[in-house]
Parts: C-alpha cells; structure tokens; sequence
C-alpha cells in the first residue's frame, strides 16, 4: 500500500465533489425548492443536496470510527433499506434553510476531507471500509451532479 492509493482516492472525491458544486450553480433564493429532479425519488434539488449533506456527516464520522477500529455505521447499510436511509437524510435537515443546506454541504464536506487526511494509508488498501466508503461517496456525488445539471437544463 502506498501514499499514491489514499491521494488518488482523495483526489477522486475532490474531483466528484468539483462536479456537483458546477452542477448545482448559483442559485437564486429558493430555486433549489422549486428544481424538481428526474429520479426515482421525486425530489427537489434541496432534497438532494440534504441528503448528500447528511451522507457526508455520516461518513466524516465513520472515517473517525474507522480510525480507532470501532464499527462505522454506514457498514450495516442494506440497498433494500435505501428508502428508509434517504427519507432519514432527506429529513434531517427539512428545516433547514437552502444557504443552510448549501454552508453544510461544503463544511461538512470539508470535515469529512480532515478525517481522510490523517487517516492511516493502510485504510485506503483494496476492500477496507475508508476505501469502500470514498468510492460509494464519490459515485454518490457524480449520480447527483449529472441529476442536478439534467435539471437545469
């Protein structure tokens, strides 16, 4: 295992992260409400970016947990839970202003970027839940980004 794996893996993340905040723009107050995305979800941009949002909270945490070798709980996730999951993400923040939503996006992004960096190179090996993690959270990102640019246009 080498520093080039955890800076690639990083670098990913950044990258993905790069095409969700070009997707999402500068939008006007309550634009991001009112942009209906075309998932399978029915949500709103909003929607989305909380839902992202708490995603990167969950997995700044499990990162930490991951660390000290405490289970990360993320790791129990289930895809037929997917709904269950994303209603919690999405609800999380329901009351929540958009400049809220979009200032937590990028703090909590930047929270989980604190805990990669001092995370041991070992966890970032092929199969170890941090490397698991970064790619489902940089595919998550691109998923949303290409539904956030499809919606703008």
């Amino acid at each position: 295992m080498t520093i080039e794996t955890k800076l690639t893996t990083i670098s990913r993340l950044e990258e993905a992260r790069a095409r969700l905040v070009e997707a999402i723009g500068e939008p006007e107050p309550n634009e991001l409400s009112q942009r209906r995305l075309n998932g399978e979800c029915g949500w709103s941009a909003r929607d989305a970016l909380c839902h992202i949002a708490a995603l990167d909270e969950m997995a700044a945490a499990d990162v930490q947990r991951a660390k000290v070798g405490a289970v990360p709980l993320l790791s129990t996730w289930k895809l037929e839970d997917a709904d269950v999951w994303n209603a919690f993400f999405v609800n999380t923040r329901a009351n929540c202003s958009e400049l809220q939503i979009l200032e937590e996006l990028f703090s909590l992004r930047y929270r989980l970027m604190g805990e990669l960096a001092t995370a041991p190179v070992a966890l970032f090996e092929q199969g170890q839940f941090v490397r698991t993690l970064c790619e489902l959270v940089a595919g998550h990102d691109e998923h949303h980004a290409a539904e956030l640019k499809a919606a703008s246009a």
